[in-house]
């Protein structure tokens, strides 16, 4: 394409994902015109989108928030957050922003899980936390911490922590039961990162703290599933348990074990006894 500055040779402005419609495409731009491969308007889905084998060579901009006009991507929407999930992709990924807050993840993998009785019916709802199991992957194994609090955040001082922005943290060990708990986390940087806790929490933490890296923390969707996509650098040994005893149907809770490998994630499925 030849277009001004600041302009996309192709736009994508309609509220679904792109995965499986532009495939396989190959980008590039005329020498000596700075534009964008891709704008995605304010009309695309607000959480993710993904993009599978497209080609973006060195003619677009690497630079991540980028205000030259030549960046590979040009996001328009001004508030929220958009994940940008790039599956088999090549050349250079930088974006500009006219303000959400862009995570572009290259070569992500899936860890899921299916939960069901059995009989092989999805279980809605049910409880799932999966964590590091050993120091061998990405994600840090009951490293040790320092924590403080201010006005109900918990700030984390981990050196080289390497969990990622949203994601989960296990936090044991502290004196004050306040600051223990599985909590989404905000990175500050390399080294840091925050949770929210009760404003009287004593500060700084005693005891001992550790934390571990979760792989997923929640309930299981109206399928029974639940998942995490994100790039593993390495393959992450996990541990965790599955659980559903809030209220009838009871069942039993499953402890699991395993490795989401770097290239090919993880799946399984997983049948709850009836404790009831």
């Amino acid at each position: 394409p030849n277009v001004a500055a600041n302009n996309s040779g192709l736009v994508w402005n309609v509220n679904t994902d792109p995965s499986g419609l532009l495939d396989n495409m190959t980008f590039s731009k005329t020498a000596g015109t700075a534009h964008h491969a891709i704008e995605f308007g304010t009309g695309i889905p607000t959480t993710s989108i993904t993009l599978n084998g497209c080609d973006f060579g060195t003619d677009f901009s690497a630079t991540a928030g980028g205000s030259v006009g030549d960046e590979t991507f040009h996001f328009l929407d001004t508030t929220g957050t958009i994940t940008l999930n790039l599956v088999g992709c090549t050349g250079n990924f930088g974006y500009r922003t006219e303000g959400v807050v862009v995570t572009i993840v290259a070569d992500p993998v899936t860890t899921e899980f299916t939960v069901t009785d059995t009989s092989g019916t999805p279980i809605s709802g049910a409880r799932v936390l999966i964590e590091a199991s050993t120091g061998a992957g990405p994600l840090p194994f009951e490293e040790s911490v320092s924590i403080v609090q201010t006005a109900g955040t918990a700030t984390v001082t981990h050196t080289a922590h390497g969990i990622p922005d949203g994601t989960s943290v296990v936090i044991r060990g502290a004196t004050q039961n306040g600051y223990n708990k599985v909590a989404v986390i905000s990175v500050v940087n390399a080294n840091s990162y925050t949770y929210s806790v009760d404003s009287g929490t004593v500060s700084p933490a005693t005891g001992s703290p550790v934390a571990s890296g979760c792989l997923i923390s929640g309930t299981t969707n109206g399928s029974g599933i639940i998942n995490d996509t994100r790039v593993l650098s390495t393959s992450q040994p996990f541990k965790g348990f599955i659980r559903s005893s809030s209220g009838s149907p009871y069942y039993q809770p499953a402890n699991v074990t395993g490795t989401a490998n770097s290239t090919s994630g993880f799946s399984a499925t997983v049948a709850l006894l009836s404790d009831e």
